[in-house]
């Protein structure tokens, strides 16, 4: 690549960061002086709604994405500290000395700002904020921490941070770029900024087997291949559903998760029809397409499927279907507004003992009571009736002076206390019994166990339901949506409460955790030189690019299939100079005998 046209790359792909910023005054009212701008662009920020009219702008914490359904279950923050020192974790930065308030406030008004101008994912400003530490150090080590005081030199420095690899400079690089940009259209700084990156762009390099370790290797398409014919567990026949939707619709991952049921699209003769009509009719004149919303574009579309991949796409389609209707039932039962979600014996009882809800909803009464401690159910203790206590007194002749001076006690107690439970405790306390529980069995006094109340089963239950919120559809009319902990291993699967797929559940389920081996370890899948597989699922997206760019599919005819916004988009998914690897996929797509290529698109 030459060093124009790295130049050219380095400006399209950090074009939808760097386009002015929707701050208070216009470029020919700039000031000569750059903390009178620096201070416009930060009363721009405090003043707009990104992240939540509520954000606390001048906290050291921005929580700037609330905790969702992933494998984390944690809220994205943003910490406006310092860099990393040597030894020292990525993830303490809450633990580091915090950036010097010009310096805060100048980072924190332009990832408001950005936010502002069109919506990014939160990663997008923790790698903008790691660019902004480099630009900290450099000024700092001169002992003028603002960004006034920022030069060219600063930028070029902080490129070639050192503890980086060449991937992670290219990318900080760009947000370099991206904020010299911001600095020079504002006047942020004395000096004028004329910073051009100099990191050259990451090369595709082959692993020894010669495969380009961004696409999946056919070792790892064969694998799944033999996985889909092998696997019984619902939660992994589940995963692989949403694998070959990802596989063969060239879909981004958070597309395919938010999937409606309803998303089928069959059109014979460019008239859209029913399943059974599209069946019928001539392969010709029929089309086949998953109606979604394009997080990307913000809006509805139909994504056509090629013709050969339809069997496998729909056959998905259905099997997720199945597998994810009770889960709708649950979700549609929250969207009634009626209480929450619960098992049918469990519906008419106020109170609810531990071995009531075991059976049901856990497999153990221990997990039950693990579950009811962490989420701080109130529990009732063992209890007698006020009833029961006095039919057993009336129906025990007080006998000697040890059982009268019982009878005495409880028959004061109850005149005391008027309630119609009393606790075990209480008894205990109250009567002159030295075993109560043995007391209470001679008179034929029934204890209730330790239950909790059903209202406040239900009151956790709702408050744990997820809304849906960012779903296209209600989350009862989503296609991948099931029971919690479906997919995980630690505890059982708890059906009173529906979530839809993560694309980190699905991550964890192809590459593993700490936590819990992939799929590909479980079944004893490898590499053919006996490495562990390694797949994203973004890597399928790629793989099905490249091999429709191999056919006879011209790269604006790809564009538009794809939804990509530029040509050169597309040339960053087809390895159009690796062609000894895609042939090897395209054997491999040989392989499941999808072995012919659309020679167009209409």
């Amino acid at each position: 690549m030459t060093e124009v046209s790295e130049r050219v790359s380095f400006r399209r792909r950090s074009e939808r960061l760097r386009r002015p910023l929707p701050i208070a005054f216009a470029r020919r009212d700039l000031d000569p002086d750059p903390e009178v701008n620096l201070a416009r662009m930060e009363a721009a920020a405090r003043s707009c709604d990104a992240f939540g009219a509520d954000l606390n702008f001048d906290a050291v914490q921005w929580v700037i994405a609330e905790a969702k359904a992933t494998a984390s279950r944690e809220a994205y923050s943003l910490w406006f500290t310092e860099a990393q020192v040597d030894g020292e974790a990525y993830n303490e930065a809450k633990k580091r000395a915090w950036l010097a308030p010009a310096f805060s406030k100048f980072a924190k008004s332009v990832i408001r700002l950005l936010e502002h101008k069109k919506h990014h994912a939160p990663p997008t400003y923790d790698r903008m904020l790691r660019a902004i530490r480099c630009l900290y150090r450099q000024v700092s080590e001169r002992g003028t921490p603002s960004p006034v005081e920022l030069r060219t030199s600063d930028f070029e420095a902080a490129e070639w941070t050192e503890g980086y690899s060449d991937n992670t400079l290219y990318s900080m690089s760009i947000d370099l770029y991206t904020l010299a940009h911001v600095c020079k259209t504002y006047r942020l700084t004395w000096d004028p900024i004329e910073y051009e990156p100099s990191v050259p762009a990451p090369t595709i390099v082959a692993s020894a087997n010669g495969h380009d370790e961004s696409l999946p290797s056919p070792a790892a398409l064969s694998a799944l291949a033999r996985i889909d014919s092998r696997a019984t567990s619902l939660p992994d026949v589940a995963m692989l559903c949403a694998v070959k939707l990802t596989q063969f619709t060239t879909l981004r991952g958070i597309d395919v998760l938010q999937l409606g049921v309803q998303c089928e699209r069959f059109l014979v003769g460019g008239r859209e029809t029913s399943a059974a009509e599209y069946d019928a009719a001539d392969p010709a004149r029929r089309d086949y397409g998953l109606f979604h919303y394009d997080q990307k574009i913000k809006r509805y579309d139909v994504k056509p499927v090629i013709s050969q991949a339809v069997p496998i796409v729909r056959d998905a389609i259905a099997t997720a279907r199945i597998l994810s209707a009770p889960s709708r039932v649950v979700a549609r039962h929250y969207e009634s507004g009626v209480g929450a979600w619960l098992p049918a014996p469990l519906r008419d009882h106020e109170l609810l003992s531990l071995e009531d809800l075991a059976e049901p909803l856990w497999k153990t009464p221990q997990q039950t009571l693990d579950w009811v401690k962490r989420y701080k159910v109130p529990v009732l203790e063992e209890a007698v009736a006020r009833a029961d206590l006095e039919g057993g007194l009336a129906r025990t002749p007080p006998g000697w002076s040890r059982t009268r001076d019982r009878h005495a006690a409880a028959t004061d107690f109850m005149r005391n206390h008027p309630a119609s439970h009393y606790t075990c405790s209480e008894l205990s306390v109250a009567l002159p019994v030295d075993d109560l529980r043995r007391w209470l069995r001679k008179m034929e006094v029934p204890v209730r166990p330790r239950s909790i109340a059903r209202s406040d089963l239900e009151r956790v239950l709702l408050s744990l339901q997820c809304t849906g919120a960012g779903l296209p559809q209600p989350l009862s009319a989503t296609l991948l949506i099931f029971p919690d902990n479906f997919f995980g291993s630690r505890w059982q699967t708890f059906m009173p409460i529906a979530r839809p797929l993560t694309i980190d559940q699905l991550r964890v389920w192809m590459r593993g955790s700490k936590f819990a081996h992939s799929v590909f370890y479980r079944y004893q899948c490898r590499e053919a030189d006996g490495k562990p597989i390694v797949v994203l699922p973004h890597d399928f997206r790629r793989w099905m690019i490249t091999l429709v760019g191999s056919g006879s599919i011209s790269l604006p005819q790809l564009k538009e299939w794809t939804r990509h916004a530029s040509v050169g988009a597309v040339q960053g998914y087809v390895r159009e100079t690796e062609a000894e690897i895609a042939k090897k996929v395209m054997d491999a797509f040989r392989a499941t005998g999808m072995s012919q290529m659309p020679e167009h698109w209409g």
